[in-house]
């Protein structure tokens, strides 16, 4: 399917649901501002534990995102809070998932460490000889691009691992890592073109971000995300869509989902 179909048919999926969508995406962002925020204001060992919580409650929030934006993607029933049950209920899935990740992107970090300390190097030997070394610069430079190329190259790879973690409840985090990089074999060109698609739409919204920035810091604050979450569901049911149709997964077939007290109508 082209590019060009996926978004279309994001398009037809988000005309029954986009401002459940917008709705369960808004409360997600302000969850995630207030923690960053209390983060933000609170110095010391006190603030750096409060960070550490809201970096580890911020994991399932994202999952149950994930499975509320996919169920709503089959039009299933999906309350507009249930992304923060159902991200707490597998808040350990969702926590062994990003170690994984973390753990699997530790080369590629090294590498860019180790090439950002080369420059130092290169004008502390420069420093001692009396001239530059070139030598340790170019290392450094070619070592820069090849680890953010590796790191870059892995991060697509592990890019639907969540999509399949949430669609299989039995599957662990290394059978979800695994099978994204089945997935992504092959088609993270295309999945760069795809996310590329979307970048006149990031780019207006960037635009009217600075002229409201301009009049105000709070309006442009305002305009800023607001714009994104308008953008975010219909950026969010493309992407499944793309995981969907590399998955084999019916895109039509309603999946079961827990209807709870806060459903939507």
């Amino acid at each position: 399917m082209k590019i060009s179909e996926l978004k279309k048919e994001a398009k037809v999926k988000l005309s029954g649901c986009y401002k459940l969508a917008i709705g369960i995406n808004l409360i997600h962002l302000l969850i995630t501002l207030v923690l960053s925020y209390t983060a933000s204001k609170v110095d010391g060992i006190l603030g750096l534990v409060i960070l550490l919580v809201a970096s580890l409650i911020n994991i399932p929030l994202g999952y149950g995102l994930t499975d509320s934006m996919l169920k709503l993607s089959r039009n299933a029933t999906v309350g507009i809070t249930d992304f923060i049950t159902v991200g707490m209920k597998n808040f350990k899935r969702a926590f062994f998932l990003s170690l994984s990740i973390l753990v699997r992107l530790i080369i590629p970090m090294i590498l860019l460490i180790v090439a950002s300390i080369l420059p130092i190097i290169a004008n502390f030997v420069g420093n001692i000889e009396g001239s530059s070394s070139g030598l340790i610069s170019l290392v450094a430079l070619l070592l820069t691009v090849s680890a953010f190329i590796y790191f870059f190259y892995k991060v697509l790879s592990y890019a639907l691992s969540t999509y399949v973690l949430v669609d299989n409840e039995e599957a662990k985090s290394k059978d979800a890592i695994k099978r994204s990089a089945e997935l992504m074999k092959g088609n993270k060109t295309r999945f760069i073109l795809m996310v590329f698609s979307f970048i006149g739409w990031l780019f207006l919204a960037g635009i009217f971000g600075a002229i409201a920035q301009g009049i105000s810091e709070l309006l442009g604050t305002i305009v800023t995300y607001g714009l994104s979450l308008l953008l975010t569901p219909y950026i969010t049911f493309t992407e499944i869509n793309f995981y969907e149709e590399l998955a084999g997964v019916s895109n039509v077939a309603p999946v079961e989902a827990e209807v709870v007290e806060s459903t939507v109508e």
